[in-house]
């Protein structure tokens, strides 16, 4: 009974968060003053997290100091995008959405005016072959999405008459 109970109780505690997308680490090599482009390329190269945010977004922004050590990919954007009147929001699928900041009550006011409407699809290639990991961007919004692994997506957009977008090399 005693060892069933030990057993029990390592499987139970066995399972954490400890290692969830938003605790995900990465390490800065050295000390440096960056773009925030260039900052979030060394975020995707260090943990393989995709970026979604409107084009020209931090097109004046001011660079931003990277310190060297290792450090939560969460408190880095953190520190990154502390001076900037924007938001993001880690997904499950490693992907980092970025959008403008809305005042608390233009945001409740938005979300009573605005229905949305669901649109959902597979991105595939001229063969018929699913691509998977593909962004979905709402044009004129920094609303998106991305593929799943059989290239399935799906996403809520203001308008029914909205156009999506899939930038992919290549294609």
């Amino acid at each position: 009974m005693k060892t069933f109970i030990f057993l029990l109780s390592v499987a139970v505690f066995g399972f954490n968060t400890s290692n969830g997308f938003s605790q995900e680490r990465i390490e800065i090599k050295k000390d440096k003053k960056v773009t925030v482009y260039q900052a979030f390329k060394t975020i995707t190269k260090e943990s393989g997290f995709s970026f979604i945010y409107p084009d020209g977004l931090f097109k004046n922004a001011p660079k931003v100091e990277l310190k060297k050590g290792i450090i939560e990919v969460e408190t880095l954007l953190d520190n990154i995008l502390s001076g900037s009147n924007v938001d993001f929001k880690l997904t499950e699928n490693k992907s980092i959405i970025i959008s403008p900041s809305i005042s608390p009550k233009s945001k409740a006011s938005k979300l009573v005016k605005q229905q949305k409407f669901e649109v959902s699809g597979v991105v595939s290639d001229e063969n018929g072959q699913p691509l998977p990991g593909a962004n979905i961007l709402e044009k004129g919004t920094s609303n998106g999405t991305q593929t799943d692994f059989d290239g399935n997506f799906t996403l809520e957009v203001n308008n029914e008459n909205a156009v999506l977008v899939v930038p992919i090399l290549g294609f």
